[in-house]
């Protein structure tokens, strides 16, 4: 007999996905004893989840308690927008910039630069490097 648990890749697997539609019949009454049908209502997936957004759970105080009263909504977009760090190819001696190399630019993209550079000039190979812009002395 069996006992115990396993971890491996083929021991869960998840079923088939299904999507409902979700439709509501509607009885009015609007005289005593009469009751009558009323068009039928299918909810759509964009209202769907905007009223699991909007509903009782979703302002409950067990969701907006402890550390998830200061975390915010994962899905908004950041409020704090930092640029990306800019590099360039400087001396490797002095951090003076080489502007024949390239402009400031990304990381990835001064490394090609330089790449090109020292594959056009071996000689340069030892002396130039590639460092953040507020790391360098000079401008491009």
């Amino acid at each position: 007999m069996d006992a115990g648990f396993s971890i491996a890749s083929h021991t869960a697997t998840q079923g088939d996905g299904r999507a409902d539609p979700i439709v509501y019949d509607t009885t009015i009454y609007d005289a005593p004893l009469v009751p009558r049908v009323g068009a039928v209502y299918a909810l759509n997936s964009s209202m769907h989840a905007a009223m699991l957004g909007t509903g009782n759970v979703a302002q409950s105080a067990l969701q907006n308690s402890g550390f998830r009263k200061y975390a915010g909504d994962p899905l908004a977009s950041s409020r704090i927008n930092l640029p990306d760090e800019m590099y360039v190819v400087a001396s490797a001696t002095d951090l003076t910039v080489h502007g024949g190399v390239t402009s400031p630019t990304t990381r990835s993209g001064a490394f090609r630069a330089l790449s090109d550079y020292v594959s056009a000039h071996p000689d340069a190979a030892d002396s130039l490097q590639v460092v953040a812009v507020s790391s360098a002395v000079g401008t491009a």
